[in-house]
């Protein structure tokens, strides 16, 4: 294929006009389904788990959270990013679908013989010959959901992302139907397997009926898709080596209890990047690809998805910091005290590589995947041996405070090599973030004088008292972050998009619409 016809290629061609206030909406909109998708899966999840345990045993969950383990690691390895390029073309074909489509099966094929292949050692390191048929059984679930419409992308790139919500929630309520009637039938670890299978499957042919497509192997187009995946394939590798690599440090260094402590501390200072900046991702990519053939509107676009990402996350995660002891009191209770720094340092941790990777969607969009490699590399040789130094000189705090620090560092690497053509500068960056970074300092520091004022006492106790406070903080963030918006002319930015959101949630409540 020439370059001149590679679909890829003509990002950078001319095009039709785009409509920025299209995109902004669609990228809130989006978003705000994103969220709420993630936080249903959350609840679901915690009824489901608060039900399996009283029906399944310890070892049930053991190994299939170990079978599971493994498999994401195989997933992420395999990754060829087929949406994301589907997204980049302005128009993709039929060919260009059936071709993803084709490799999407190829590619889950592949996953679920290496995953079989894996069953003997991961039953001997556990000694549980069980472990193979689990192993198995979700290879087999695997592959067929290699099978899923690949056609699905339209949505994103219409910005559908109520019929998304719609489609993956009803595989998540299936998996949980399933699930449960097993656990009270079988009492086993095959009611586990049995709600993944439904959750993955059964929604397979609702894919099909909500978006009409005809899917028939062919492999027309792969040396595009080659093209657009051989890099993501190294990158998915050193993100599987970014995100394991503090377990190993603390597992070989500190032991168990280390990593048992980060692991529920991580939960719980990590809530708002997990639950609110992930879910922001595909609609804020969706958004790029559709302005990414006009540097101007991608930079204003980028700018703005930043601003936002930041006005949400940064308060909630500051918030979480300062409130960690009283936080950890709540919901983890005494015997976690020593999680109490630990969450702290998560939640900034997680706040600054979640800004940090906000770039990262613009790398692909725009095929700077290699770049981007080179650049998740450099960071990896700073922050790996960083971790393991101050793990061995000072234990699991020390570490967790490299691990923020490089954090931290990565968000001027990530942003300083980000794709020329966007022509982003350190004053456009301030511009969209310095509202949100101010307001969130004061919400801070009049968060820790509540703190200091009002101790626990049988008038106030713990719970009251933080939720109290934490209103109160909240009050004073909207206050600042609104009085220094108006202070700058009320510029179209985080504070105007959730404004418009705000509006148009009550419209649809007071006038009784979906």
């Amino acid at each position: 294929m020439s370059e001149m016809s590679d679909p890829l290629n003509e990002l950078h061609s001319s095009a039709d006009p785009v409509d920025l206030s299209v995109i902004r909406r669609g990228v809130v909109t989006g978003a705000s389904f994103m969220v709420l998708l993630r936080l249903c899966f959350r609840l679901v999840g915690i009824v489901s788990t608060l039900v399996l345990v009283r029906l399944l045993s310890p070892s049930d969950f053991g190994l299939f959270g170990l079978v599971t383990g493994a498999s994401t690691i195989l997933d992420t390895l395999s990754q060829l990013g087929l949406q994301y390029a589907l997204l980049r073309m302005p128009a993709p074909t039929k060919a260009h679908l059936d071709t993803a489509w084709t490799l999407g099966i190829l590619r889950a094929a592949l996953f679920a013989l290496m995953l079989s292949a894996s069953a003997p050692v991961l039953a001997n390191f556990v000694h549980d010959q069980r472990l193979v048929e689990i192993v198995f059984a979700l290879g087999a679930i695997i592959f067929l959901q290699g099978f899923e419409n690949i056609a699905l992308v339209d949505y994103q790139r219409e910005f559908r992302y109520d019929r998304l919500f719609f489609y993956q929630l009803a595989g998540k309520l299936s998996g949980f139907v399933i699930g449960l009637v097993a656990a009270f039938l079988l009492r086993n670890y095959w009611a586990l397997v049995l709600g993944t299978a439904a959750q993955r499957i059964l929604v397979l042919p609702l894919g099909y009926i909500m978006r009409p497509y005809k899917p028939r192997l062919d492999l027309s187009e792969w040396k595009l898709f080659f093209h657009f995946s051989k890099w993501l394939m190294v990158i998915n590798t050193l993100w599987v080596v970014d995100q394991s690599m503090i377990m190993f440090v603390l597992g070989r260094i500190v032991g168990a209890s280390g990593i048992g402590l980060y692991q529920i501390a991580n939960q719980v200072g990590s809530l708002p990047a997990s639950e609110i900046a992930a879910p922001i991702r595909d609609p804020a990519a969706a958004g790029f690809a559709r302005v990414c053939r006009s540097p101007d509107l991608l930079r204003q676009s980028y700018l703005e998805t930043l601003g936002l990402l930041v006005v949400v996350i940064m308060p909630l995660s500051v918030g979480i910091a300062i409130m960690a002891q009283p936080v950890t009191q709540v919901f983890l209770g005494a015997k976690w005290t020593a999680a109490t720094p630990l969450v702290s340092y998560c939640a900034f941790f997680a706040l600054f590589d979640s800004i940090a990777h906000t770039p990262g969607a613009l790398y692909v969009i725009l095929d700077r995947q290699k770049v981007l490699s080179v650049v998740l590399a450099s960071t990896l040789v700073i922050r790996v041996p960083l971790v393991v130094i101050a793990a061995h000189m000072g234990g699991i705090l020390a570490a967790m405070a490299a691990l923020t620090a490089s954090a931290f560092l990565n968000m001027f690497i990530w942003h300083g090599f980000a794709p020329a053509v966007v022509g982003l500068t350190a004053g456009g960056i301030f511009r969209a973030t310095w509202r949100t970074v101010l307001s969130s300092a004061i919400m801070a520091a009049a968060v820790a004088l509540m703190m200091h004022v009002f101790p626990v006492s049988p008038y106030f106790p713990v719970f009251v008292r933080m939720i109290t406070i934490a209103l109160a903080g909240g009050a004073v963030l909207i206050g600042i972050q609104y009085a220094l918006w108006f202070a700058s002319g009320r510029p179209h930015a985080a504070e105007s998009m959730a404004l418009a959101l705000a509006q148009k949630i009550l419209r649809r409540f007071s006038t009784g619409t979906a």
